[in-house]
This record gives C-alpha cells, sequence and structure tokens, in this order.
C-alpha cells in the first residue's frame, strides 16, 4: 500500500472548523498539530478522534496554559479510532492504555498527562512502539513492564517532584532491543532488569530518584542470581 502525501494542518480555537473539512482524505494523511486548546477546543478534538481518526499519521496535542486544563481523551480509544497513527506527542491530556496497544504506534510522547486505565500497564510485540517517553505524568499502576519481545529502543521517564503525584511502583524493564532506559522520577520505585536488557545500553542507562525517593533496582543474572542494589540520584 502507498503512504499518501502527508497533509500538515495547525488548529486552534480560532479555526477549529478545520476539522469538519474531511472530505476526500486518504486515511493515514493528516499531521494535525493542534495548540492553545481550550475546554470546548478540547471537547471537539476528543469527538474528532472518534468519528475521524483514521486520517491521522502524527498528532500533537497542546491545550492552552494556565488554569490546569487536562483535554480529557479518555473516551478516545487510540488503536480503534487512530488506526494509522505513527506518532503521538501530547501535553495536559488525560489518556487510557490504547495508547500502548496501538498496532502501527512508533513514537510517543506524554507529558503532564494523566494516566487512566488498568493497574497493570504492557509494553509488548506486536505492538511496535519503538520510542516513549513520559514526562511529570500522573501514572497510578503497580507495574509497567516491557516485555523480551517489545521492539521499543528508547524508554525515557521523568518525574520531578513537583508532578511527584503517582508513578508506577515498579518497571520491569526487560527488553532485549533497548538502546536507552532512563527512569529519573521522584520517587521510591522498584527496577527490575537483566544482561538481555542491558546489553545494547549499558552507557545510557540511568535510574535516579529525588531526594525524596529511592530506588531499588534487581538485576536478574544469566545463571538466575540476583543482584540487588538500594540508591538514589547520586548514584544511577
Amino acid at each position: 500500500m502507498t503512504t499518501p502525501k502527508l497533509i500538515s494542518r495547525r488548529i486552534s480555537p480560532s479555526n477549529i472548523s478545520l476539522l469538519d473539512t474531511v472530505a476526500g482524505i486518504e486515511p493515514g494523511a493528516i499531521s494535525l498539530h493542534a495548540t492553545d486548546l481550550d475546554a470546548p477546543a478540547c471537547e471537539r478534538l476528543a469527538r474528532h478522534l472518534t468519528e475521524h481518526g483514521e486520517l491521522l499519521r502524527i498528532l500533537k496535542i497542546r491545550p492552552r496554559q494556565g488554569g490546569h486544563l487536562h483535554a480529557d481523551l479518555r473516551a478516545v480509544d487510540f488503536a480503534a479510532h487512530c488506526p494509522n497513527l505513527k506518532t503521538l506527542d501530547v501535553q495536559r491530556v488525560v489518556f487510557n492504555d490504547s495508547v500502548f496497544a496501538h498496532p502501527v504506534l512508533q513514537d510517543l510522547a506524554l507529558r503532564q498527562s494523566e494516566y487512566v486505565g488498568p493497574p497493570q500497564i504492557a509494553i509488548r510485540a506486536p505492538h511496535p512502539l519503538r520510542n516513549i517517553e513520559f514526562e511529570d505524568c500522573h501514572v497510578k499502576a503497580d507495574v509497567l513492564s516491557i516485555a523480551p519481545e517489545s521492539p521499543l529502543k528508547v524508554f525515557r521517564y521523568y518525574l520531578d517532584e513537583d508532578y511527584a503525584e503517582a508513578c508506577p511502583d515498579r518497571f520491569e524493564i526487560l527488553g532485549t532491543r533497548l538502546e536507552e532506559i532512563t527512569v529519573n522520577a521522584c520517587w521510591s520505585y522498584t527496577v527490575t532488569t537483566n544482561r538481555a536488557s542491558e546489553e545494547h545500553n549499558r552507557r545510557r542507562r540511568t535510574l535516579r530518584a529525588g531526594q525524596y525517593g529511592s530506588v531499588t533496582h534487581i538485576y536478574h543474572k544469566s545463571n538466575g542470581e540476583e543482584l540487588v542494589r538500594h540508591y538514589g540520584p547520586e548514584n544511577g
């Protein structure tokens, strides 16, 4: 199948009606950058994603600054409603676990956003995610796991103390294709890795906690033994 020519669109409250101009556009053709969205525009965008999300290849969302406005996208099933999405870069949204189970999504950036979903988050094949970055997100989960067969190459998780409201209690990072592992969160958490998951990133692996947190790192050796380390931000 031929990839359609990319159509770039920038929308804001002043031209939100542009979302209704969809006639003749091929699935997976639109790069949509939504900025300075107020509450009505966020609601209109959420409806667009459920009605015409198949048109999108790239989506960037930036609600209006101030007032702690979040775009509520918990009703959007990105895997079902936006099946051609390759890049998702959002700030201050409420999202569900469909972003981790998408059939073609490769690059995922979540900033100052809130996760609403099951307490177990799994990143695994056949989902093709290759880059994931969390920045100051509210993610209340028991465990976030990266399965050995996952094609993920870059995993970054940042949580500043000013945003430290919720973080996974455990990170099980076992992907064998990982080239970078970064968990720098002001929280107390446990990370599990093994030789296979650290093989390609020994100089690009950072595990740190802020001044109010701590890290327990469980490393599974090839012989089955466990090596357990406890440290804070000065180690890693």
